[in-house]
């Protein structure tokens, strides 16, 4: 039931129900109810009034203040178990080194509120900087609707600590730890961890270990000279860095290793154990690396194919796949990143992709797509079991016999993506599927 609050200035510790919200709810209510709204509780005196609209709550004044209710926006409500809680209440934590967001940016946030009719409540966008620890508050940005319409703006404003958070920026472990002491675990996103432990999550499911590459942390030569004695060439990879920064290509050759770097037209040629070990020790001088299985995986045109399956919870709170995206490296490249500095290239669709390559029929492509989605579904279950998570995107590619490998998991994935191929729908839905899936996890 949607509604509005109405802050009644005669009023003390006190809300006033419409008739019919308690008549809907069948519940025996002593004079006293706990009311919730985000993170806070407080336990209020209440009265029915058969002659208040349906869609209307009255609540005193120091209520609206202690609760920072906004009487602008419209509210769902649960009653249960003697609590009424009004919301939801949903935190973006959208990135930023400032609590300050300019206007273009929030433009562009707006997209995230393309449904807000259908979630209603207190949507808004925030930066770790506007978090006050002291007064359980956050400094952001609230999403106002425009009549019916779902467009809007954001106003800023302050807000209590939050029913759920969707997390896409970097958090300070303190503030995390003050935030879950208050929340629970509502954080959807967390934690962040690197590409090798992701790796020994996966690798060690017994449905999924046929689809993970051979992965070892790398940290001497004595791991890339096993990893080669196995495989012949392997991929040298920063633990965190991201868009393909930082890739090695080692292959072992009859002449020696060679070591294929980026930016570099010539591969260099190490012909001893010495030299190798040296080269090893450059690499991992600054950053530390994982080395993986080398794939040789199909390409389209002299350009690597990367699979991106955009994985979400909705509102069943269960893992979709919002769509898939693939995205081709430049021709020649040594991978198949293909955001390089801030350079997208167009991206296809898995249909006109798989309708390119030769050797599979229709329904070998339908089959194929359905076992990379559950391989996508499988791992994202897995990621579960080590944090909480509703957003990722899954990258994966085809080796020369059409089987899939699962390179890597983004847990901050590029949701301009999809605008790619282009696709404005699946763009639009995966921005609203995270406040349906956070609408859920409240409660509502």
């Amino acid at each position: 039931m949607v509604f509005k609050i109405m802050v009644d200035q005669a009023l003390s510790n006190q809300v006033i129900l419409p008739f019919p919200i308690m008549s809907a709810n069948r519940q025996e209510f002593s004079d006293m109810i706990t009311v919730k709204f985000g993170t806070r509780k407080k336990e209020v005196s209440f009265s029915v009034d058969e002659d208040l609209a349906d869609n209307i709550i009255h609540m005193s004044k120091d209520l609206a203040q202690f609760f920072l209710i906004l009487g602008d926006l419209s509210y769902d409500m649960v009653i249960s178990e003697g609590e009424l809680h009004i919301g939801p209440v949903i935190g973006l934590l959208l990135g930023g080194k400032t609590e300050i967001f300019p206007e273009w940016r929030l433009r562009r946030f707006s997209s995230y509120a393309l449904k807000y009719n259908d979630i209603h409540g207190l949507v808004y966008v925030f930066s770790p900087k506007g978090i006050d620890m002291t007064h359980k508050t956050i400094k952001g940005y609230y999403f106002q609707p425009h009549g019916t319409q779902s467009d809007g703006c954001w106003r800023e404003g302050v807000f209590p600590y939050p029913d759920v958070i969707f997390r896409r920026a970097d958090i300070p472990r303190q503030l995390y730890t003050d935030l879950t002491a208050e929340m629970g675990d509502m954080i959807i996103n967390y934690p962040w961890a690197n590409k090798r432990k992701v790796a020994h999550w996966l690798e060690n499911d017994i449905f999924l270990a046929d689809y993970v590459p051979a992965t070892q942390f790398l940290g001497s030569v004595q791991e890339l000279d096993e990893m080669l004695n196995q495989y012949s060439r392997v991929f040298l990879k920063p633990l965190s860095a991201s868009f393909g920064q930082g890739i090695v290509i080692v292959t072992r050759k009859e002449d020696g290793e060679h070591f294929q770097f980026r930016h570099e037209p010539e591969e260099r040629i190490i012909e001893n154990k010495e030299e190798l070990a040296e080269q090893v020790k450059g690499i991992i001088g600054k950053h530390k690396y994982i080395v993986q299985q080398g794939i040789e995986d199909i390409t389209y045109e002299g350009r690597k194919l990367d699979f991106r399956l955009i994985m979400q919870k909705d509102q069943s709170r269960q893992w979709q796949c919002t769509g898939i995206v693939v995205l081709p490296g430049i021709e020649g490249g040594m991978d198949s990143h293909m955001k390089i500095y801030g350079q997208h290239s167009e991206g296809m669709t898995f249909a006109e992709t798989m309708q390119r390559m030769d050797g599979l029929n229709s329904e070998e492509i339908e089959k194929l797509k359905k076992e990379m989605i559950e391989v996508s579904r499988s791992a994202c279950e897995v990621m579960d079991q080590h944090g909480h998570y509703g957003d990722l995107g899954v990258d994966m590619i085809l080796d020369t016999a059409y089987h899939p490998w699962l390179i890597e998991i983004n847990k901050r994935h590029d949701h301009s993506v999809p605008l790619l191929i282009p696709d404005r729908k699946m763009f639009e839905g995966m921005r609203t599927r995270i406040l349906e899936y956070a609408r859920s996890l409240a409660g509502f």
